[in-house]
Parts: C-alpha cells; sequence; structure tokens
C-alpha cells in the first residue's frame, strides 16, 4: 500500500527548500556584488571597501589559529583594503611603519570623498596620519600589526605561495633581531672601554624597513619561494647592514665630532674677542681715554701722569683715528702713545714700541715728515 506524507511535512520540506534556495541567491548575488566592487576598484585605484563582517571573521580565524589580539593590535579596515589591493595587482611594495595603523587609531580619522566610474560619490573614511614608533615597545605593537595584516592577506589569498609555513615565530625573530645588540643596542667604545655613541633611533627603523623591503624583492625577483625564507636572508645580508646602518652611523659619528670642534673653536675665539675688548685691543680705541691712547691696557703710564693740563691724556693728533693701533713690524705690540706725542715723554720701562704711528718709522710721530705733509700740527 503506497504511504503518503502528511501536508504539515510537506509544507517543511517546501520551506526548507525554499530557504535554502534563498540562500544560495542571496550568496551568489553577493559574490556577483562583490566581484563587480572589487573590478570597479581595481580599475579606479581604490581599495574595495571590507565589509566588516569579514573583518571580524579573519579577526576571529588569527586569535583561533594564534593568540588573541587586542583592538590596539587589530589592523584596521583600510589599512587591510590597501594591503590587499597590492596583493591582488601583485605589488610587492612593502609598507612602512606609519603606515600600520590600528582599529582604534583609524577612529575619528578624516572621511574622503571619491568618484567611481560611473561618477557617484562614494565616502570612505580614511586613517589619521599615523606616526613612527618611538621606542621598543611601540615598535613590537607596530610589527604586530604588520603580522596579524600578513596573516589575513594569507587569509583572503590561500594560493599565494611566499606565504607557505609562514608564522607568527617569524615576526618575533625579526623584532627581537633589531631590538638586539646586533642593531638598537649597538655601542661604539673607546679603548677605556667607555661607551662612545650608539645607532640613532631613526637609523634603526631605516634599516628595519629595508629588511622587510629586501624580502619582498627577493621573492618578486625569484630569489626566495617564501616570506620566511627571505626575511631570513635579508638579516643575514651584511652589504644591506653596511648601507643602510653601519656606514650613515659612522658618517653621523664624523659630523658629531666635527660640530663639536667647531663649536669649541667659536667659543674659545668669544672668549679671545671678548678678552681683547677688556684689554682695548680691539677695534674702535679712543684717544681721549686710557684704552685708546696706548693701543693696549688702560693701565695709566708714568708719562700720561707728568702732562700738565687735563691730566696728561692728549687728543690725538687730527686724522690719526684712521691709524693702526698695533704696530705691523715684529710682534705686532701697541705702539707709545707718549712717545708720539709732544711735550710727553717716557720712561725706560715701557714695553711699547717707540716707533712712528704714521709710518712706524725711528723717530716720533710729531715729526715724521709724512705726518707734516698730510696736515699734522
Amino acid at each position: 500500500m503506497e504511504r503518503h506524507s502528511s501536508p504539515r511535512g510537506a509544507e517543511k520540506d517546501f520551506t526548507e527548500n525554499a530557504r535554502r534556495k534563498g540562500a544560495q541567491e542571496s550568496a551568489k548575488k553577493y559574490v556577483e556584488v562583490r566581484q563587480e566592487i572589487e573590478a570597479e576598484a581595481r580599475a579606479t585605484k581604490v581599495p574595495a571597501t571590507l565589509v566588516r563582517h569579514d573583518h571580524l571573521n579573519m579577526r576571529k580565524a588569527f586569535q583561533m589559529a594564534w593568540f588573541p589580539i587586542e583592538d590596539q593590535h587589530t589592523p584596521a579596515p583600510s589599512y587591510v583594503e590597501k594591503r590587499f589591493e597590492s596583493t591582488t595587482e601583485g605589488d610587492y611594495r612593502v609598507e612602512i611603519l606609519k603606515e600600520a595603523f590600528s582599529i582604534l587609531e583609524e577612529e575619528g580619522g578624516m572621511e574622503n570623498v571619491t568618484a567611481d566610474r560611473s561618477g557617484n560619490l562614494v565616502l570612505r573614511r580614511g586613517p589619521k596620519q599615523g606616526t613612527l614608533p618611538m621606542d621598543s615597545e611601540e615598535l613590537r605593537s607596530k610589527i604586530k600589526l604588520v603580522m596579524a595584516c600578513t596573516f589575513y592577506t594569507k587569509g583572503r589569498f590561500p594560493s599565494r605561495r611566499y606565504f607557505n609555513n609562514l608564522t607568527c615565530h617569524d615576526f618575533d625573530r625579526h623584532v627581537e633581531y633589531i631590538l638586539s645588540d646586533r642593531v638598537a643596542r649597538l655601542r661604539s667604545k673607546d679603548a677605556d672601554g667607555n661607551v662612545v655613541s650608539s645607532p640613532d633611533w631613526s637609523l634603526v627603523l631605516s634599516y628595519e624597513y629595508q629588511i622587510r623591503k629586501k624580502a619582498y624583492e627577493m621573492i618578486s625577483m625569484g630569489e626566495s619561494e617564501t616570506l620566511r625564507d627571505s626575511l631570513r636572508m635579508a638579516r643575514k645580508d651584511l652589504e644591506l647592514k653596511e648601507r643602510y646602518l653601519l656606514t650613515p652611523w659612522t658618517v653621523s659619528q664624523k659630523s658629531e665630532k666635527t660640530s663639536r670642534k667647531q663649536a669649541r673653536g667659536d667659543r674659545s675665539r668669544s672668549r679671545n674677542r671678548s678678552r681683547s675688548r677688556r684689554n682695548g685691543q680691539g677695534r674702535g680705541g679712543r684717544g681721549g681715554t686710557a684704552k685708546g691712547a696706548g693701543g693696549g691696557s688702560g693701565a695709566k703710564s708714568k708719562g700720561a701722569k707728568k702732562s700738565s693740563k687735563g691730566g696728561g691724556r692728549q687728543p690725538l693728533p687730527q686724522g690719526s683715528k684712521d691709524l693702526p693701533r698695533l704696530s705691523v713690524t715684529g710682534k705686532k705690540e701697541p705702539i707709545c702713545f707718549n712717545y708720539n706725542m709732544p711735550g710727553q715723554s717716557c720712561d725706560s720701562k715701557c714695553r711699547r714700541q717707540h716707533v712712528c704711528w704714521w709710518c712706524e718709522g725711528k723717530h716720533a710721530g710729531h715729526t715724521c715728515p709724512d705726518y707734516r705733509k698730510a696736515g699734522g700740527e
């Protein structure tokens, strides 16, 4: 006897089939729309928008495979979108650490308006201007962001063979090498063992970037098949280390020594000028004062005390303010003031040169024929 299903069972089967068919059509429509969006993004050079649900699933997959990550170590959607775009186009350009930012840094970012191929305006939220790590802990956080984004990309593009055998420990080895005594804690010591200098933090970050850049270049040029091996080979590249770490560090040391020597020389010349001004040997000395009279110190000579009017300080001859106060002969000692003035005398203990302040001849200034021809009295 033939058995027939009950009306309730038939209705249940019909509902289940309709639900399954609706899910299939929805998934097919989603794939078509997603492919259209990615194609348009590739044509307009704009990263395809990452669905929030996809970003959450990527985070769950990473935590199930490795370890839980906090928000500060979770790559922002726009950062992941940009990485996906470069991977889709086969671009092996590595990002600088300023371009790696978390979902916390993306909140409150600037909103950019772009246009698609149809001319429709699309509002996208971009990240705030990132910053480079300032110390070792910030460097560890940045490398964790790069690591998580790399595994997001690996899950999205499983056919990329250079992600094979890649683990979180490879990034741990990378950051430990950068912070070790071979890079960040490298020290230069003198003969006594005292630390002279160490690499600047900017040099450390530059060298770290060059290692990751070299690793991706080796993959693109076919020198290495996996990112794991290329990172290890880049860290052992002595030419890379010498070019981007050791040589700039040596040049900076030499420039620092040169600048210190120049600073000491400037301070010494400044002290000498100040001492010369205090001793009255600088420019602009006037004859009416004790400093300008002898061209040297302001000490009073015995001859000046013996002069009559005005306490013994006679004005300089007419036109003598343009004459040199130091003799160009011998040791460039000051020329004696009293010796050149009429009616003045000087004792034998005077250490100034007894020469004419006009022609530096062996006669007094007021008897110089050149001085009289110039209109002197």
